[in-house]
């Protein structure tokens, strides 16, 4: 079940820009000036339209959870774990093959409620099973192949949610949440570090964090930092409302805790390099409100460019600069209208460059880019696109 839900959504746009010149590389996205957003895609139709008729209602997760561009090809996420629509209607890897071709490819079936997210590491894309349709104390993680084909690892122990995966010399990382079935009769429930040393075949249990009391406990990100591997959740009481932040480091083979983020509640962390990345959470004090900050094992310091605002999205490029989606303003769980919203690009974490901004009374969920031009995948399940000239 995910932890917490911004509602967010789309501009309202209208422009008859032209398809761009494909004969030659495309430009920079820091020289290009880009058209209007307009709508470009509707991917998951079908998804929606089995979840309404299966419910009765249109209450569920729409929107695109994630983009990301692998191999040439952009990828989506979409599903409902929180009502489990993949056993309503199967929950597919699709992923667009051509700017030209707005109907996508399936690449894969999964036997999941929903993709969350997208992970590069080892130069290999992963979705971690983020709540496996088999149930059965055992969790799921994919890997794609360099032919294009998705395997799946069904072989992380107690695994009930897998959030997240990452890479360092010594393996494939996984996390998420779970337990034996003792564990879940008695709501005492655990976080989980897995390692797969076969290179994502098959995975190993190698750290349980488990709730002292009655609740729920997850690992939801990790992030590598210099060939070690860290680990950031949450804890939650009894009536299921979280007590305890939690971040973890393995060094050197000890699994310890990290308390220099103190009383920053990790959402989700972004690789900028092998000793750089970003994490993105609500700073809880007086107020809450979202914070990003570069990490490297040293510690880490406050993004100050991107205060006030709120990071929707952030997906690495694969060259050192990262394509950051936000909207102005930082307090959690305000809804402007109308919600400003920027989309722009970081190099280190330290300066933004921004590349576009509209306003609208919805706000994207996520964001890609691809050759030359940018997307923005939408609450309602839509796909926006705008040109770069």
């Amino acid at each position: 079940m995910p932890l917490l839900v911004l509602l967010l959504a789309c501009p309202a746009a209208t422009d008859d820009t032209a398809w761009p010149d494909s004969s030659g590389p495309p430009p920079d996205l820091e020289e290009a000036d880009f058209s209007i957003f307009e709508p470009w895609a509707s991917p998951i139709d079908d998804y929606i339209a089995a979840g309404e008729e299966a419910l009765g209602h249109s209450d569920f997760l729409q929107g695109i959870h994630d983009l990301t561009v692998f191999s040439d090809r952009l990828l989506l996420g979409y599903g409902d774990a929180n009502l489990n629509l993949g056993r309503i209607t199967p929950i597919e890897v699709r992923a667009y093959t051509d700017p030209a071709a707005a109907e996508p490819v399936v690449e894969a079936t999964l036997d999941e409620e929903q993709v969350s997210r997208y992970r590069r590491a080892e130069d290999t894309l992963w979705i971690p099973g983020v709540d496996a349709t088999e149930d059965a104390f055992l969790g799921n993680v994919f890997r794609r192949e360099d032919d294009g084909s998705w395997t799946k690892s069904r072989t992380l122990d107690q695994g009930i949610h897998v959030h997240d995966v990452a890479a360092t010399s010594e393996g494939i990382w996984a996390c998420g949440s779970g337990g034996t079935p003792e564990d879940y009769d008695a709501v005492q429930l655990a976080s989980l570090l897995w390692r797969s040393d076969d290179s994502g075949e098959t995975f190993g249990l190698v750290e349980k964090l488990q709730n002292p009391g009655v609740g729920d406990a997850r690992f939801t990100s990790l992030l590598a930092l210099d060939d070690e591997v860290y680990a950031f959740g949450y804890r939650t009481d009894s009536s299921f409302s979280i007590d305890t932040f939690l971040a973890w480091r393995m060094q050197e083979g000890t699994f310890e805790d990290w308390p220099t983020v103190g009383n920053l509640l990790v959402q989700d962390t972004i690789s900028i390099d092998e000793s750089l990345g970003l994490l993105n959470g609500l700073l809880v004090a007086s107020s809450i409100q979202w914070r990003v900050y570069r990490a490297t094992s040293d510690g880490i310091e406050r993004v100050e460019a991107l205060d006030d605002r709120t990071l929707i999205s952030a997906e690495p490029l694969g060259d050192g600069r990262v394509l950051l989606l936000w909207i102005e303003g930082d307090e959690y769980g305000a809804t402007p209208d109308p919600y400003r919203v920027g989309v722009g690009l970081t190099h280190d974490g330290i300066e933004l460059i921004e590349l576009t901004k509209f306003q609208h009374d919805v706000a994207p969920t996520s964001a890609a880019a691809w050759g030359s031009d940018l997307y923005l995948g939408m609450p309602d399940g839509t796909i926006w696109r705008s040109l770069g000239e």
